[in-house]
């Protein structure tokens, strides 16, 4: 997979992820932890970076962790999902979003090495 980057276009609704919270699951002695996100909007001018690592929105300054379901969804823990990732990050890049190439993309210091 390589990495691609987007510009968004027209407004556009996306769960970032917020951290994680101890779950009332169990995998035998060990707790699961729940994700937690906030549902948001990108503006104009945001950019989502997919790369090899996960799916980022850049938003000025700022790099968060774009979660591919809702946080009700992926707490689902023993629930099994065969469905690709890709078939979710191009639900969420579809229609806001043009493809932009990385000479053109903010590139944050923290994942530029």
């Amino acid at each position: 997979m390589l990495n691609h980057y987007y510009k968004v276009v027209f407004p556009k609704k996306v769960w970032l992820k917020t951290g994680d919270v101890p779950g009332n699951s169990y995998y035998g002695a060990a707790r699961i932890y729940d994700v937690q996100g906030a549902e948001t909007w990108l503006q104009s001018g945001d950019e989502i970076h997919n790369l090899v690592g996960g799916l980022f929105a850049i938003r000025g300054p700022f790099t968060y962790e774009v979660l591919l379901k809702s946080p009700a969804e992926l707490n689902m823990h023993f629930c099994k999902d065969y469905t690709s990732r890709d078939y979710y990050v191009n639900k969420i890049v579809s229609t806001e979003c043009v493809e932009i190439a990385q000479s053109e993309a903010h590139i944050p210091a923290r994942y530029a090495a």
